[in-house]
């Protein structure tokens, strides 16, 4: 979000991407003018919690060659330290429905 000329006769907001905040001062004359705060939205730390490593896909990846998605994913946390539930979900959408 940019917000401009806070508080003033000319204040602006505008909801807008960090990617596409330079194209959207570029383009407007008026967005050039006074000063302006550029507002960032933080890291979702649930989405972090949900990732995992490549090296954890790596292994879990050539344990469902040979073992159950259930089976797969236990032993892949075993390894990695990854959480169980984070890497069975991964196990299912990699479409291993054994």
């Amino acid at each position: 979000m940019i917000g401009r000329e806070l508080t003033k006769r000319f204040e602006t907001i505008c909801a807008t991407t960090v990617g596409q905040a330079a194209e959207l001062v570029e383009n407007d004359p008026d967005m050039q003018k006074g000063e302006f705060v550029l507002v960032l939205e933080g890291d979702d730390p649930k989405a972090k919690d949900e990732a995992i490593s490549t090296e954890a896909l790596r292994v879990l990846t050539i344990l469902l060659k040979e073992l159950s998605v259930r089976s797969a994913s236990h032993m892949a946390a075993e390894i990695t330290g990854e959480r169980r539930e984070t890497l069975y979900r991964e196990a299912l959408r990699l479409g291993n429905g054994r």
